[in-house]
């Protein structure tokens, strides 16, 4: 009779063991089960994180884009008002020219009619002497 309740005791205690060994293996298997939950967590945070800072990268890049955007009509402007400012300059300058050559136009008809009157006086006069002989030779004295 003695061994029976030494055997109950070695049973309860291998009972309590194989129980201990059990819910260490069920926390075991927990802590497993969270550890993998975990770091599927962390690969997620790391794949949120490339894709944020992805994001960033071409939220900036639009950005910088549409300040090109907004920049270039007024470059452009500012060049299209620069090349009318030249083009009036040019077309003054144009103006001032034509003034200039139809003024010397004017003083050149002027003075080619000087000229052909000239032309004419001289030629009267070698006509006269041509023919009259005589009167110019009075004329001289």
């Amino acid at each position: 009779m003695a061994s029976a309740p030494s055997e109950d005791r070695e049973s309860s205690l291998w009972a309590l063991i194989e129980s201990r060994d059990r819910a260490f293996a069920r926390a075991h298997a927990a802590f497993q089960s969270v550890t993998h939950e975990a770091r599927e967590k962390d690969d997620e945070i790391h794949r949120l994180t490339v894709s944020a800072r992805e994001k960033d990268g071409e939220i900036e890049r639009l950005t910088t884009w549409a300040r090109e955007l907004e920049i270039a009509p007024r470059e452009k402007d500012a060049e299209i008002q620069r090349l009318v400012s030249v083009l009036a300059e040019r077309e003054r300058s144009l103006a001032e020219k034509e003034s200039e050559i139809h003024n010397l136009t004017g003083e050149a008809q002027a003075r080619l009619a000087v000229i052909q009157r000239l032309e004419a006086s001289r030629e009267y006069k070698l006509g006269v002497v041509a023919l009259h002989p005589w009167r110019t030779l009075k004329e001289k004295r």
